[in-house]
């Protein structure tokens, strides 16, 4: 690119590069600086992603136990090893800060259990949306 000077404004001299563009941030994204732009967005995205998996609360094998022995399986009675046609299920979501403790635990049929997991996932998922937002 060649430089030249012209004329702008009454007695006022700037630098015209040939392209017309004054400043270099005046040009539009070539393909290099769009493949940057998408490289640091999907990496972003990446680490808010991480973000969430660490957030995430874990379950405690010995609470969900407990109770079990402490409330028998309605399908057969047993206080241990699997129940056909139930899970245990929090009342209050461990990501809407229900704790993982026994008394916030329930019997649940998987059928009824599927469609509270599908509300709960879009409650959760909304609320660590708001919660990134408030972060930024």
């Amino acid at each position: 690119m060649t430089a030249g000077l012209s004329t702008h404004g009454k007695n006022s001299w700037h630098r015209k590069q040939s392209s017309g563009f004054k400043r270099e941030w005046d040009k539009p994204p070539g393909n290099q600086e769009v493949g940057l732009i998408l490289r640091t967005l999907a990496f972003t995205f990446a680490l808010l992603a991480l973000y969430d998996r660490a957030s995430a609360v874990t379950r405690s094998a010995a609470a969900k136990a407990e109770f079990k022995r402490a409330n028998p399986c309605p399908a057969n009675g047993k206080r241990s090893g699997p129940c056909p046609g139930f899970v245990v299920d929090h009342i209050e979501p461990l990501c809407a800060g229900g704790a993982d403790t026994p008394q916030n635990m329930q019997w649940q049929t998987q059928d009824a259990a599927k469609t509270k997991d599908r509300e709960e996932i879009r409650h959760c998922r909304q609320r660590r949306e708001s919660n990134a937002v408030k972060r930024l």
